[in-house]
């Protein structure tokens, strides 16, 4: 793998109104047709869940047959290189340097 390496998703994730779905929340919970909270049968949650799905790494999506044929690791298996390869390549953002020092800060002085 090259480039920079992702853990769960491939960006963070998208925080807005419609993101939120505010009214749509309002909706779903006020509205007889969807009694039940039913979020699935809202035309909002159609449109985004494709795009909000998580796909763990460590899970297998291919059939039974090609699992078995690439070597049939167990999902522990697979657990254990994601989390080795997390050690050994993630490099974090680093901090804004006012947040370091006051991080630093209140290491030494408390809060």
């Amino acid at each position: 793998m090259s480039g920079q390496r992702t853990y769960g998703r491939s960006a963070p994730p998208e925080i807005s109104p419609d993101t939120l779905a505010l009214d749509t929340i309002h909706e779903v919970v006020t509205t007889p047709e969807f009694e039940g909270l039913r979020f699935a049968m809202h035309a909002h949650t159609v449109q985004h869940l494709p795009e909000q799905v998580w796909k763990p790494r460590t899970f297998i999506y291919d059939s039974f047959e090609r699992w078995q044929r690439d070597g049939g690791r167990s999902v522990v298996e697979r657990a254990e290189d994601v989390a080795r390869d997390i050690l050994a390549h993630h490099q974090p953002e680093p901090l804004p340097p006012e947040l370091e020092r006051e991080i630093r800060r209140i290491a030494r002085e408390g809060v």
